[in-house]
C-alpha cells in the first residue's frame, strides 16, 4: 500500500464517486473514537470529498446511534434478574432521583469528560429515567458538542491546510491526535488534583 501523501490522497478521493460509502465510515467511527470521527470528517468535507451537510447527518446519525444503544444496554441489564442482584433496589432509587434532578447538567459533564459517557449513560438507562427526556437531552447535547467541533475544524481545513500542500495531511493528523489524547490528559490532571484536594482535606490523625 502506498502511504505517501499522494497514495493516501488518492485512497481518499478513490472514495468520491460514492459518498454513501464516506458516510458510512465517518458514522461507524463514531462509535470508535467520536471526536476522531468528527474531525475527520470536517477535514474530509474541507477537501470537498462530500459536502458538508452529508457529513454533519453521518456524525449526527452515528453518535445518536451510540448514544441511544448505551441508554438501551442499560435498559436490558434491568430487565436481567442476575444484574439487578448487583445493585440494591434502594441504590438504584437513589440513582434515579439524582439524575431526574440533574439529567441535564450530568450528561453534560459526561460527554465533556472522556470515559464517562458510558457508565452515565448505561445507568440512566438502567435506572429507568424516561426514554424521551433522555433522547432529547442526549441528542441536543451531541448536535451542539459535534457541531462546535466540526465547525472548528472546517474553518481551520478551509483557512489553513488548502495553503499547507502536500504538508496538510500531515497536519490533519497531529489534529486528529490532539482531538484524542487532549481531552484525556486534561481528564487525568483533573482527577489527581482533586485527588490532592481531597487528600489535603481529609484531617492527618497522629498514631
Amino acid at each position: 500500500m502506498d502511504l505517501s501523501y499522494e497514495g493516501l490522497l488518492a485512497l481518499i478521493e478513490s472514495f468520491s464517486d460514492n459518498q454513501l460509502l464516506v458516510m458510512l465510515a465517518i458514522t461507524i467511527g463514531t462509535l470508535i473514537l467520536e471526536d476522531a470521527a468528527t474531525v475527520t470528517a470536517a477535514l474530509l468535507a474541507s477537501e470537498g470529498v462530500l459536502p458538508h451537510g452529508a457529513a454533519l447527518l453521518a456524525l449526527y446519525i452515528g453518535i445518536l446511534f451510540g448514544d441511544l444503544g448505551l441508554y438501551g444496554v442499560g435498559a436490558a441489564a434491568a430487565r436481567w434478574p442476575s444484574a439487578r442482584q448487583w445493585v440494591s433496589e434502594h441504590r438504584i432509587m437513589r440513582g434515579r432521583e439524582f439524575l431526574e434532578g440533574s439529567l441535564f447538567v450530568t450528561l453534560f459533564g459526561a460527554r465533556c469528560i472522556p470515559g464517562m459517557r458510558l457508565p452515565t449513560y448505561t445507568a440512566a438507562g438502567f435506572v429507568g429515567i424516561p426514554f424521551p427526556r433522555f433522547a432529547l437531552y442526549a441528542g441536543g447535547l451531541a448536535a451542539g458538542w459535534s457541531t462546535g467541533l466540526y465547525g472548528l475544524i472546517a474553518i481551520l481545513g478551509e483557512t489553513v491546510l488548502n495553503d499547507l500542500g502536500p504538508w496538510r495531511w500531515g497536519v490533519a493528523a497531529l489534529v486528529i491526535v490532539l482531538a484524542i489524547v487532549l481531552p484525556r490528559i486534561t481528564a487525568t490532571i483533573l482527577k489527581r488534583r482533586n485527588e490532592a484536594a481531597t487528600s489535603a482535606e481529609t484531617p492527618q490523625h497522629d498514631a
